[in-house]
């Protein structure tokens, strides 16, 4: 089950970081010149608060983190916390959508898509994708918050 669960939240990492760097993607007359790279990743202790994630963003109180890292790629440095959640995914929709908004961040896109639903906003520099899915076997609901700052 734990193998389950790590596949599941590389799953989810890996949808939300082609929503992010869709954004980055260079002109076609640029892609000669991207050379291939492999992201320096930090794991970090649950409790920290990755170099680059607003502090500000609500972490739901008791949820277990499960993923906390930081990512430095050629682009920006890419923030993400990920937890399991006891609220329904409509209501941790819902709630980061209002507070997102209402702290400054324009809303870019959502996507909702079966069990899978994504916030994707900008602020300044930086742009934020909230992830909420249930997993299909065990029911856990899960949040992951990604932030991109761009170089």
């Amino acid at each position: 089950m734990n193998h389950f669960k790590t596949y599941l939240i590389i799953i989810v990492v890996a949808v939300v970081l082609g929503i992010l760097f869709a954004k980055l993607k260079p002109a076609d007359n640029e892609l000669s010149s991207v050379e291939p790279y492999d992201p320096v990743v930090t794991e970090l202790d649950f409790t920290e608060t990755p170099t680059g994630f607003p502090v500000d963003i609500p972490i739901e109180a008791g949820a277990a983190v499960v993923l906390n890292n930081v990512e430095e790629h050629p682009t920006g440095t890419k923030a993400t916390k990920v937890f399991i959640t006891s609220k329904t995914p409509a209501t941790n929709f819902s709630f980061y959508q209002d507070w997102l908004t209402a702290n400054g961040w324009t809303l870019v896109s959502e996507i909702s898509e079966g069990q899978v639903r994504v916030l994707n906003v900008e602020k300044g520099d930086q742009a934020l994708s909230v992830t909420i899915s249930t997993h299909a076997s065990t029911g856990q609901k899960i949040v992951e918050i990604a932030v991109l700052t761009k170089k």
